[in-house]
């Protein structure tokens, strides 16, 4: 196979770390009071993002024509049209991956690999029945391969067929442990009602992805975070006094990364601050607590019918609500965020983030996403809860880029008290009336910050800002270009 041009490879690399530097460099300039103009950095945030443009433009097409070639040259290879088929897939060309992958399992029936992509790809395209009929051929080819009867699994879960999905996500775990196994057959069980298996499933989740994660340059706000976190369950009587050389470790290690030259390492605090203590910090100290709520989660004085109408009037869908959901359920979700320690991703901007995968999956969660399913059936027909995630900031960081969702429908909403917020105007959302383009692939949508606000600026696309207010939800359609807004927070553990 061609390899890929140095030069572009390298010119990604360099040009995505720079991004990220210099987007820190500006949080942490808006965390003090300079005076500094602040202009240079965002015009060099804005050139870093272009030129990552083209790198991954140029990356995009090298992979694209080295595929090509080999297709080209070897036609009857299907290897190579399954090489080109994933270029496509990446590039959100579903119609030329499903082509390719077709030609790919002509020439090898028993290609188990190219026929759970071709599954995958028919799945994307809303082909259930197609997708389960692939996902079946591949598994009498690959019977002991792990991945083909989770993906066996996707599929029948998409058709409806849930009983049969759940089979398949047994055997692929009897197989092998993986974390996203336990992630589908979580959100299978919580299909199904069943929130306490659900529960159980996540936590395997979270216990499979968590030993496999390491300390990056990104970890200094998980550090931060962590131990404000510890600090707090102590302070609280919820965890023992043997995790206060815990914390003092990583003081000293947040110390460190935030004074690399004053020449203190992590050492200067004795044998705790080892790779012991560092294998402590990916792991879950606290579970947090996580019940199903006695009564409503979600607010049962909405006037649904008000909020139904106007999202659908809002042409593209999008709707603010206050009081979102019971005093109950925001106590419930407060604390949990509060206690649970999942809170293992760190982003360059600054803040953290908690995914399904990583244990965010309290009960009460699951509780609201089902209620406020069938209590506005005309927003969200028959979508179910398909992925959830949680971010936590401090007063010193950016919040989180312009991007759209591989989704059907968003729902945001904040949980910190109005009286954290130091600018009551902000610290919320900013959404576009305009969704990506339909033919863009996950990059383009999802990473390509230059490409989204070219198309914003050309395509005249108006922003509507949605302020921070805690138990305020917005919910819009998840095509549309959306950011955090401007953040400005007070310090302290419970303000994030």
């Amino acid at each position: 196979m061609q390899k890929k041009p140095q030069q572009a490879s390298t010119a990604f690399e360099i040009l995505s770390a720079l991004a990220e530097r210099i987007e820190c460099e500006l949080a942490d300039t808006k965390s003090t009071e300079s005076t500094h103009d602040n202009d240079g950095l965002l015009a060099s945030i804005d050139t870093a993002y272009e030129a990552f443009d083209r790198a991954l433009t140029t990356e995009m097409d090298a992979q694209h024509t080295a595929s090509l070639a080999r297709v080209r040259d070897y036609p009857d290879c299907s290897e190579a049209w399954f090489s080109f088929a994933e270029v496509q897939r990446r590039q959100g060309k579903l119609d030329d991956a499903q082509m390719a992958l077709q030609r790919a399992v002509e020439l090898a029936p028993s290609y188990s690999t190219a026929l759970v992509s071709l599954a995958a790809v028919h799945r994307a395209q809303g082909n259930f029945d197609l997708a389960v009929a692939c996902g079946e051929r591949a598994l009498l080819c690959s019977v002991d391969e792990a991945n083909t009867h989770r993906e066996l699994g996707n599929s029948l879960r998409a058709a409806g067929r849930l009983h049969e999905a759940e089979r398949a996500y047994r055997t692929s775990l009897q197989l092998e442990d993986d974390p996203n196994t336990d992630v589908a057959l979580g959100l299978l069980q919580v299909w199904q009602n069943q929130i306490p298996a659900a529960l159980s499933s996540f936590d395997a989740a979270h216990q499979a992805a968590g030993s496999a994660q390491k300390l990056a340059d990104s970890a200094l706000p998980r550090i931060a975070h962590e131990a404000d976190q510890v600090e707090y369950l102590r302070a609280q009587d919820l965890i023992s006094a043997e995790f206060d050389d815990y914390a003092a470790s990583l003081r000293a290690l947040e110390r460190n990364y935030r004074n690399p030259r004053q020449g203190q390492d992590v050492s200067d605090h004795g044998a705790t601050t080892s790779a012991q203590s560092l294998h402590r910090f990916e792991s879950v100290f606290h579970a947090g607590p996580s019940t199903t709520l006695s009564g409503a989660g979600v607010n049962p004085n909405l006037s649904t019918a008000k909020i139904q109408q106007d999202y659908l009037n809002a042409k593209p869908g999008m709707v603010c609500i206050d009081d979102f959901v019971t005093p109950q359920a925001l106590q419930a979700l407060r604390r949990y965020c509060h206690e649970a320690g999942v809170w293992k991703m760190g982003f360059p901007a600054g803040y953290i983030g908690a995914f399904l995968r990583d244990g965010f999956a309290p009960a009460c969660l699951f509780q609201i996403a089902e209620e406020l399913r069938l209590s506005l059936p005309n927003i969200f027909l028959d979508h179910r809860l398909l992925a959830a995630w949680a971010f936590k900031y401090d007063q010193r960081m950016l919040g989180i880029n312009i991007h759209a969702d591989p989704a059907v429908i968003n729902v945001n909403f904040w949980i910190t008290p109005d009286e954290a917020n130091l600018d009551p105007s902000n610290g919320g959302l900013v959404v576009w009336d305009t969704a990506a383009p339909e033919d863009w692939s996950y990059a383009d949508y999802n990473i390509n910050v230059a490409r989204m606000k070219r198309f914003i600026a050309s395509s005249g696309a108006k922003a509507k800002r949605f302020a921070h207010r805690q138990n305020r939800a917005v919910i819009f359609n998840s095509a549309l270009l959306h950011k955090t807004d401007t953040l400005n927070f007070k310090s302290g553990y419970e303000n994030r």
